[in-house]
């Protein structure tokens, strides 16, 4: 994804896990899908991530760009993507 900040391509690049916490219109959703479009090219087989979030809204976002960005393979089992609630 164009137009990242530094900060934003250095947080796409981490390999680790990371809690992203920002205000609103801060860039991460739009942060989190470069990562996860970098994690989807060299996800090994039946392997997947997790994208957990406070909202269903959010939640619903995050789908919606997955789909957009061509990563409909992580909106499927054994990756999850939904709420905390949900998750536990």
């Amino acid at each position: 994804i164009q137009g990242l900040t530094g900060e934003q391509e250095a947080f796409s690049q981490y390999a680790g896990s990371a809690f992203v916490h920002a205000c609103p219109g801060a860039g991460k959703t739009r942060t989190i899908i470069a990562r996860l479009t970098r994690i989807a090219a060299a996800l090994p087989a039946r392997h997947g991530v997790a994208v957990l979030s406070f909202t269903n809204s959010a939640v619903d976002e995050f789908r919606e760009r997955c789909r957009a960005a061509a990563l409909d393979s992580l909106l499927r089992h054994p990756s999850f993507m939904g709420t905390l609630d949900a998750f536990v």
